[in-house]
């Protein structure tokens, strides 16, 4: 998905980690983790994924970068103009995109918080 040299982004270069959650408590992957849900929603029916990313010679996880990752599902457009659909293709992934705007980074881990944090 990432090619770049030295696993290195370059500046403003698009580094994309695609991954999968092996298990967890949550219901639904669409509903971002709360402790405290509204009325009607359990507590633990949602997940958030954040990956941690640090600065190249950065050690120190308390200065990493905490990006939000997401749901993603391949699609394909059938049909054309007022009756064009998308369809789900494959299965859904969770994903992590992240654009340098200053220094290049790099990704050594992800952390995860859902139900059963």
């Amino acid at each position: 998905m990432n090619e770049y040299v030295l696993g290195r982004v370059p500046l403003y270069g698009r580094f994309e980690l695609a991954f999968q959650i092996g298990s967890s408590v949550a219901t639904n992957p669409y509903f971002p983790f709360d402790a405290d849900p509204p009325p009607g929603i359990e507590a633990g029916t949602g997940i958030s994924v954040d990956a941690l990313l640090l600065a190249p010679g950065e050690t120190d996880w308390a200065r990493a970068r905490t990006v939000p990752c997401f749901v993603y599902q391949p699609v394909r457009e059938v049909g054309a103009g007022a009756s064009a659909a998308l369809l789900p293709t494959g299965e859904p992934d969770w994903r992590c995109r992240f654009a340098p705007v200053a220094l290049p980074r790099s990704c050594d881990r992800c952390e995860r918080h859902g139900g059963e944090r």
